[in-house]
């Protein structure tokens, strides 16, 4: 049960990062190519939880993407506020 806890966490922020990538795309087109390839493979061979974790590396990059992202954006705001 925690698993699936951290997991739909990764796969939310994941879903963030994809949907923040959408500008800059052909930068992190091997990750969202991955993510693309392997769920159509599991879709066509319906695969077993299991066989996710190739794919769990990059919704980790994605995720970071969006951690990163939202960072760089907070971390101005909060330095106009202390001045």
């Amino acid at each position: 049960m925690p698993y699936k806890v951290l997991y739909a966490g990764v796969l939310l922020t994941a879903v963030a990062g994809l949907v923040l990538s959408r500008k800059h795309w052909r930068r992190h087109v091997v990750p969202i190519g991955m993510l693309a390839y392997l769920t159509v493979v599991y879709v066509a061979y319906n695969a077993i939880t299991r066989y996710r974790w190739e794919m769990e590396p990059y919704l980790l990059i994605l995720a970071a993407l969006a951690l990163v992202t939202v960072w760089r954006q907070i971390l101005p705001a909060l330095a106009r506020k202390a001045r």
